[in-house]
C-alpha cells in the first residue's frame, strides 16, 4: 500500500499501460485510469507534467465490505457464562488491520446493564480491530448484574461508515440484536375474582391472585 512516483521524460503518457501484479493476479492499467482487484485492493495511475518532464504516481488503496451478525442472541443477567456475542465479518482486502466502528442502542444502556469486549477481553466503546489476515472480530457483550426489575431488553449494534473509512457496509447486514434477559423475579397481580356482595354468605369475598417468576 501507499504512493510511489517516478520521473518519466515522455510527453505520451496518455499512450502507455503498465503491468500490475497483485497476489496472483496481472492487471494493464493505463495512465490516468484504475484497476479495481477482485479483492477491493485498487490501483489508479495518474500524471502531472512540468517544464522538466512528467511525473507518473501510482495510488494504492483498498476497500473491504463488513457486516455483522449475532451468533448468540441472548444473554443473562448475573451470569459470567451466558454472553451475547456479535460477529463483524469483513470481505475483499483482508491483508491489514481494519478498525470498524459502531453504534450502541436499544432499551439495554452500555456500561450500566452491559459491557462490551473484544476476544483479549479489552472494553470496547464503539469499535472494534479486525487483524490483518483475519476474515472476522467477535464483540462480546457480558451482562451486568443488578437490583432493578427490568424484564428482557434488547442491545442492537449498527455498523458506522466514517468519511475516511477503507470499507462499505453490506446492505441488509449493518446491524444486529442481543437480548439481555433479567435475572429478577418479575411480580403480577391478577383478580381471581373481582366481585363481592355485601351481606353474602357465598358471595362474601372478592379474591386478588399474586404471582411471582423468576
Amino acid at each position: 500500500l501507499g504512493v510511489f512516483s517516478t520521473l518519466l521524460t515522455t510527453s505520451a503518457l496518455s499512450n502507455i499501460s503498465f503491468a500490475i501484479s497483485y497476489g496472483s493476479s496481472l492487471a494493464a492499467i493505463g495512465v490516468g485510469s484504475s484497476y479495481a482487484f477482485s479483492d477491493g485492493y485498487t490501483v489508479s495511475l495518474k500524471y502531472a507534467t512540468s517544464s522538466s518532464g512528467a511525473t507518473l504516481t501510482a495510488v494504492c488503496s483498498y476497500t473491504s465490505a463488513v457486516s455483522i451478525a449475532a451468533t448468540d442472541s441472548s444473554a443473562t443477567e448475573g451470569s459470567a457464562t451466558d454472553t451475547a456475542t456479535y460477529r463483524i465479518y469483513r470481505s475483499g482486502y483482508t491483508d491489514g488491520d481494519i478498525t470498524v466502528a459502531f453504534s450502541v442502542s436499544g432499551t439495554a444502556t452500555q456500561g450500566s446493564d452491559y459491557v462490551l469486549m473484544d476476544s483479549s477481553g479489552n472494553t470496547l466503546t464503539n469499535s472494534i480491530t479486525i487483524a490483518a489476515g483475519a476474515a472476522y472480530a467477535d464483540v462480546t457483550l457480558t451482562t451486568i448484574d443488578d437490583t432493578k426489575v427490568e424484564g428482557t431488553e434488547t442491545a442492537v449494534l449498527a455498523l458506522v461508515k466514517g468519511a475516511s473509512s477503507s470499507y462499505t457496509v453490506t446492505s441488509g447486514s449493518s446491524s444486529a440484536i442481543a437480548y439481555v434477559y433479567d435475572n429478577e423475579p418479575s411480580v403480577s397481580l391478577v383478580t381471581a375474582d373481582n366481585s363481592a356482595t355485601e351481606g353474602s354468605t357465598t358471595d362474601s369475598t372478592a379474591t386478588f391472585k399474586v404471582t411471582f417468576a423468576a
